[in-house]
């Protein structure tokens, strides 16, 4: 299994903005005001809280734990931002940092921790699309998952080649 200490810096920082990049993409896909805040707090509870996946359990753990870290003000990213949202809410650039991410993973972990690292990042998307009812007024009606969140979801699973 492979740590941080098997990265380069900057292919750190790519690690480390790729769970928030499967997220945003889905955000970005259907924006909606508190939707957007409801969808972005559940997506930075999921990465903080849930399991890692066996096979990438050390990788995730050490993305999670320097992730918390930036978030409380603990440490900085050298070199970038972790957020930048001008650049980084774009869709475009959201799946190219998912490539690199994927390849950045592939080229030093085995094929199974590399599958397990893209099927902890498409969960971050699909926890991210479930969590706010499109639609509703008050909590009811809507659905919670809309057409075009399925659409960025699909396209996610394509890209990781998991699902």
């Amino acid at each position: 299994m492979t740590t941080k200490s098997d990265y380069k810096e900057e292919e750190w920082n790519v690690l480390l903005k790729a769970p928030l990049a499967a997220g945003f993409y889905v955000i970005t896909a259907d924006a909606h005001g508190l939707d957007m805040i409801t969808e972005t707090v559940k997506l930075a509870n999921m990465v903080q809280r849930d399991p890692a996946p066996e096979a990438a359990n050390a990788l995730v753990q050490a993305i999670v734990a320097d992730l918390v870290s930036i978030s409380r003000g603990r440490s900085s990213m050298t070199g970038a931002t972790l957020f930048e949202p001008e650049r980084d809410a774009e869709r475009d650039v959201l799946i190219d940092l998912l490539r690199q991410a994927v390849r950045i993973v592939s080229w030093e972990a085995n094929p199974e921790e590399t599958k397990a690292f893209k099927e902890w990042l498409l969960t971050a998307a699909m926890t991210t699309a479930k969590a706010a009812k499109e639609g509703s007024f008050l909590g009811v009606g809507g659905m919670r998952v809309t057409d075009l969140e399925k659409k960025a979801l699909e396209e996610l699973s394509d890209l990781l080649e998991v699902g």
